[in-house]
């Protein structure tokens, strides 16, 4: 492309528009003045005064805008570390206060927001920006300086300037409180503070200073500029959270609790649900320092949230760290302290799974009964099998302990539960070497293996039954067979094989003279299981009590008449 200036190099014979010996033809006009605009930018980013003068003395329009809808005064204001570039083009005929068109925002503050030479901000200033124009969603150069980390003598100079300390955005939010969210500088909200910003306004859901430096600064001294100044500690997030519960739950210096309880910030106080601080830190915050400062603080450990849940089981909710279950422990929480629906935290541990085995390993080592049973009269180990993949808590358990015949009130044992719901065929295998019956069934009459082919979709965990010695033979009391259970009710073909490859016969009558076959094309959502059938022999013309075959019971699913699997079976039946 013709080149009429080389914005690093040396600009040569400008009036007679030769750059580098190229001789400009008329034609390439157009080009040319689009190149210069493309120039400009460049000049505007990374260039010097004299490349931005050269240009001007061409005609380039110093309004252009790029694909991002910012003029080149906005470009040097954001990124160019000489002033004077920001001078020479205002002085050239740039609009000083005009706004980008993608959120309103000027040269000022887009400088206040991301040029890190703070002469920029003061240039733009002295040759007459607005310090008040406001971006589409309110946002004034003052508020975003007090929000990106800028020097206190920088914001006292903009309020000199005639800057509206009390100006807030769309959202309500004023320089003050950016600046206690994301400023760390205390220094820079020392400035907003002593130029009259309002230590206590709010945000429409109640927030205020206080509660967003708790809530969202990493550096406690933020904080303890704006509690000096009398910020308010009872301030509530939608009337729930307060500062000291946000501080709880995300601050990682116990410091900053310290001084929330100085000023006054109940320890106890909950938000809606029941919840303290403490329960919050016990969860969210992987620094159990936190949590002690609170119980130094004279945190309730036994208090309850309206479930009942304590601070303990919080603590195994969230797991972040088991030194909580420690401290907790040291400070007389009750370990088998049980929730409205009977949990323990050796429960909530347990059925986290995910990183819990720490967690269920040391509240074990604090004597946490191991066969307590909820209201429904889960134990430990039945949650385990339902709900927890991880052989080691499962272990850890047994080790403890745990009753493996212990029952539910409807008969259901920690391996139906695990047959049914467990994705680990080391689960199973661990219940069984310490004495699980594998033959035993609830009080539906159903198998341990029914269970299984019912809900399973992990055929590993099918085979681990029948090779721990489950009879893949035995029959419900209705007559239905287990793989009836499975070509009825399980969508993996590979559960249906495992069963059949332990030897059970795929054309077995069931209830009514009902086959495994009529069952899986009248209920199974998976095509494949019926074709897994069919591979393994299952006899299409087989007739129930009433005479109707498999393909008669195929006009029962909707879904399975328009597979190919149903072709395949009009295709094998006799007419």
């Amino acid at each position: 492309m013709l080149r009429l200036i080389c914005i690093l190099g040396v600009v040569s014979v400008l009036g007679a528009g030769v750059c580098r010996g190229n001789n400009i033809e008329p034609e390439a006009a157009g080009e040319i003045t689009h190149d210069l605009v493309g120039q400009l930018f460049e000049a505007a980013e990374n260039g010097t005064v004299e490349d931005v003068r050269a240009l001007i003395k061409l005609g380039v329009d110093l309004n252009a805008r790029n694909e991002n809808t910012v003029t080149p005064l906005m470009v040097a204001a954001s990124v160019n570390p000489d002033p004077a570039v920001c001078r020479v083009l205002v002085e050239g005929g740039a609009e000083l206060n005009s706004k980008s068109e993608n959120g309103g925002l000027t040269a000022l503050m887009l400088a206040a927001q991301i040029n890190p030479v703070q002469a920029v901000i003061r240039e733009l200033v002295v040759l007459g920006a607005n310090v008040n124009t406001a971006s589409d969603d309110g946002l004034t150069a003052l508020i975003i300086a007090g929000g990106y980390d800028l020097n206190p003598e920088l914001i006292e100079f903009l309020i000199e300037s005639g800057a509206d300390i009390h100006a807030r955005t769309g959202n309500g939010m004023s320089a003050l409180m950016l600046a206690a969210a994301r400023n760390q500088r205390p220094g820079v909200l020392q400035a907003l503070l002593d130029a009259g910003a309002d230590v206590n306004l709010t945000l429409p859901d109640g927030r205020n200073a206080v509660y967003l430096a708790a809530a969202e600064n990493t550096v406690t001294d933020v904080l303890g500029v704006l509690l000096n100044a009398g910020g308010d500690v009872h301030a509530r997030s939608d009337g729930t959270w307060t500062p000291l519960m946000a501080a709880a739950a995300h601050m990682r210096e116990p410091r900053a609790i310290e001084l929330l309880l100085e000023a006054g910030a109940d320890v106890n106080a909950t938000k809606d649900g029941g919840a303290t601080a403490l329960m919050l830190a016990a969860t969210s915050n992987s620094n159990w320092l936190v949590a002690e400062a609170l119980i130094n603080g004279g945190a309730n450990v036994e208090m309850q949230d309206e479930s009942g849940i304590t601070a303990l089981m919080y603590g195994a909710i969230g797991g972040n760290t088991d030194i909580i279950v420690y401290i907790l422990i040291d400070a007389s929480a009750e370990i088998d302290a049980r929730s409205a629906n009977g949990s323990t935290a050796l429960m909530f541990a347990v059925e986290r799974d995910t990183n819990g085995t720490r967690y269920v390993k040391s509240l074990l080592q604090f004597g946490a009964d191991v066969n307590a049973q909820r209201t429904d009269g889960m134990t430990p180990l039945m949650i385990a099998g339902a709900l927890c993949d991880d052989p080691e808590i499962t272990a850890a358990l047994l080790e403890g302990g745990a009753d493996v015949h212990a029952k539910t009130d409807d008969g259901i044992t920690a391996l139906m539960h695990a047959g049914r719901t467990s994705k680990s065929p080391d689960v199973i295998r661990l219940l069984v070497d310490a004495g699980s019956d594998v033959h035993m069934r609830n009080e539906q009459g159903v198998t341990i293996l029914m269970l299984a082919a019912l809900r399973n979709q992990e055929a590993s965990v099918i085979t681990a039954l029948i090779l721990a010695g489950a009879d893949a033979s035995e029959n419900h009391k209705d007559g239905s067979t287990l793989l009836m259970f499975a070509a009825r009710y399980n969508s993996n073909p590979e559960v249906v094989k495992v069963i059949i490859n332990a030897g059970i016969d795929v054309n077995e009558l069931g209830p009514g003279g009902s086959t495994a076959l009529m069952m899986a094309v009248m209920k199974s959502s998976s095509p494949e299981v019926v074709a897994a059938l069919l591979d393994a022999g299952a006899d299409p013309n087989l007739k129930e009590a009433d005479g109707l075959t498999a393909l008669d019971y195929a006009k029962f699913n909707d879904a399975f008449r328009e597979s190919d699997v149903y072709q395949r079976l009009k295709e094998v039946t006799d007419d």
